[in-house]
C-alpha cells in the first residue's frame, strides 16, 4: 500500500466518522543504544531511550521486518536511540531501497562523513541539532565540547553528501526553555543552505515544559517559523500544526497513521507514548495483523489526549491527514 493510497483510505474513514488505520509512515527504532545523553530525550515516561535495554533484531530479521513494512506503507523512517551505532545500518537501508521504500534516516549524524553509503541508501537525511553554539550544544548532549563539534560537523557533511546525491536534508530541532534564542539561527541556517527545517517541543513525560506555555520568546520564534512556512517550502509540518505548536493547544490525534516499531519488532499501540507493545510485527507477519491483535488486547484508540504529546510525528501527521489541502501541500516537503 502506498502513501497516497493510504492517505485516501484514511481520508474516507475520517469523512465517515471512523478512526483512520492505514499507516502513512512506519518508524523502526532499530536500537535504543546511543553514545549521547541529550537532556530532552524521553520515551513518554520521562526516561531516555538508552535507559531501556532492549533486544535488537538481527540483520536478517531486520530485513524481514522491512519487507513486512513494505506491505503496509511505502514510507519508512529509521530512528533510535542512535541508529548509526548499528554496523549493519547500510545493509538494512539498501534492503529498504530494494523493496521500493521511501527511506528516511533520523540521526545525530556524528561520523556521517565517513559513512557516505548511508546517504546513498536513503531518500531523506534528518539530522537533529538544537543550537549552532558548540559549548551550549555540549551541555544539551551532555558530552565534551569535541563531541559537540563533531555533531556540528555532521551538518556540513550531511549537506555536502545530500547535495552531491540530490537527496533531501532535514534539520530537526527540539524547542526547550534553554534554546529558544537558538531556533531562529538554526531556521535561518536551513533557509540559507536549502535544508528543510522541522521543529517540535520538548516533552517532559507526555507534556511540553510549563515554561513554554504563553512564553513570548517561544511564540516569537514560532512566528518566524510560521512566516518561513508561508514564503518557502523549507519548513515541514502543516500550517495548522505550526499554529497549534505556537500556542501548545490540543488537537485530535489519529495515532495509527504512524506505525512505531521497537528494536525487537514489537508494535507500539496505539503510539509509543502509551507504551503497549505486546504484539510483534514479525510474529504476526505484518503491521496490520499486529495492529488488530493489539486492538483486541488494548481496546479502542483514545479519542482525546488533551494537550499532551505535541510531537511532530503524531500531531503533524494527524493535522495533515485531516485536511486534504494541507496533506497535498506537505507532499512538497517529504
Amino acid at each position: 500500500m502506498g502513501f497516497v493510497f493510504n492517505y485516501a483510505l484514511n481520508y474516507t474513514a475520517l469523512l465517515a466518522g471512523r478512526e483512520p488505520r492505514r499507516p502513512l509512515f512506519a518508524s523502526w527504532y532499530v536500537t535504543h543504544r546511543c553514545p549521547l545523553d541529550c537532556i530532552y530525550c524521553s520515551d513518554g515516561e520521562g526516561q531516555p531511550f538508552h535507559a531501556e535495554k532492549t533486544e535488537e533484531l538481527s540483520t536478517e530479521d531486520g530485513k524481514r521486518l522491512v519487507s513486512l513494512i513494505r506491505k503496509s506503507t511505502t514510507v519508512f523512517d529509521v530512528t533510535g536511540g542512535e541508529p548509526m551505532v548499528r554496523e549493519d545500518l547500510e545493509e538494512l537501508l539498501r534492503h529498504a531501497k530494494a523493496q521500493g521504500l521511501t527511506t528516511i534516516l533520523n540521526t545525530k549524524g556524528i561520523g556521517i562523513g565517513e559513512r557516505p553509503e548511508l546517504v546513498e541508501s536513503c531518500d531523506v537525511l534528518v539530522l537533529s541539532v538544537e543550537t549552532l553554539e558548540v559549548d551550549k550544544l555540549a551541555g544539551i548532549i551532555r558530552r565534551p565540547r569535541e563531541t559537540a563539534q563533531k555533531l556540528l560537523q555532521a551538518l556540513e557533511d550531511g549537506l555536502r553528501l545530500t547535495r552531491a546525491r540530490k537527496k533531501k536534508m532535514v534539520v530537526s530541532l527540539v524547542a526547550m526553555p534553554g534554546n529558544l534564542d537558538d531556533i531562529g539561527p538554526v531556521l535561518r541556517w536551513c533557509l540559507q543552505h536549502g535544508a528543510v527545517f522541522q521543529i517540535a517541543p520538548q516533552m517532559v513525560g507526555m507534556l511540553p515544559p510549563k515554561e513554554l506555555y504563553a512564553n513570548p520568546r517561544y511564540q516569537r520564534a514560532m512566528d518566524e517559523v510560521i512566516e518561513a512556512k508561508v514564503r518557502t517550502n523549507l519548513v515541514v509540518g502543516a500550517m495548522g500544526y505550526l499554529k497549534n505548536l505556537r500556542e501548545l493547544k490540543s488537537a485530535r490525534c489519529t495515532p495509527l497513521l504512524l506505525a512505531d516499531i521497537r528494536p525487537d519488532g514489537g508494535l507500539y499501540y496505539p503510539c509509543i507514548e502509551l507504551k503497549y507493545f505486546r504484539q510483534n510485527v514479525l510474529a504476526h507477519g505484518g503491521i496490520d495483523a499486529a495492529q488488530r491483535a493489539s486492538a483486541r488486547d488494548f481496546g479502542p484508540v483514545p479519542t482525546d489526549c488533551g494537550e499532551r504529546c505535541q510531537i511532530f510525528c503524531h500531531m503533524a501527521l494527524s493535522m495533515a491527514q485531516g485536511s486534504l489541502v494541507a496533506g497535498l501541500a506537505e507532499l512538497k516537503t517529504i
